[in-house]
């Protein structure tokens, strides 16, 4: 069995010290994309509860800084890969050639929603803020939102099979 976990350029530290082995920009990422996917399988309903959602299975990682290490308990792996899945890796992006970072009332926001969630249990009511500035008012992050195309994550995977087998 081989483990995929996502690559960041650096983790989303709190203020208080603790921390999520994923970058701002990739949670906010997927924020984004459970709010405005037009339909899923298995995640419906309103915003908050599909934020609260996908915030919860951040936060089962709080405090880990070795996705892979905690996982090996799990699970018996024959190895470890990690997939760079494109623009929700970097805390910046470029920007009519100058390099910028997120917003900082992004990483606010962000962080005041996921230090009032319990995951799984309670919270829901403290993604109301993030859901409503993501639907409305997140031009100021476009330049972090957006995935590579599946085409290559599938390259990227298909790689890796070859590479290990």
């Amino acid at each position: 069995m081989v483990g995929l976990y996502p690559w960041v350029e650096s983790y989303f530290n709190f203020t208080d010290g603790s921390s999520v082995p994923f970058s701002a920009s990739l949670i906010l990422n997927i924020c984004h994309r459970i709010i405005n996917r037009e339909s899923h399988e298995t995640v419906s309903g309103e915003d908050t509860k599909k934020l609260f959602l996908a915030l919860s299975f951040v936060l089962l990682y709080k405090n880990v800084n070795y996705i892979e290490k905690v996982k090996a308990n799990d699970c018996k792996y024959h190895s470890w890969h990690t997939l760079n899945f494109g623009v929700g890796v970097s805390p910046y992006a470029v920007k009519n050639g100058e390099s910028i970072e997120i917003p900082n009332r992004w990483l606010v926001i962000l962080e005041r929603t996921l230090k009032g969630i319990v995951a799984f249990r309670d919270g829901e009511q403290n993604c109301n803020e993030l859901a409503q500035m993501l639907r409305t008012d997140c031009s100021d992050l476009s330049p972090f939102i957006g995935f590579v195309p599946d085409t290559q994550i599938y390259s990227e995977v298909s790689g890796l099979i070859e590479s290990i087998f």
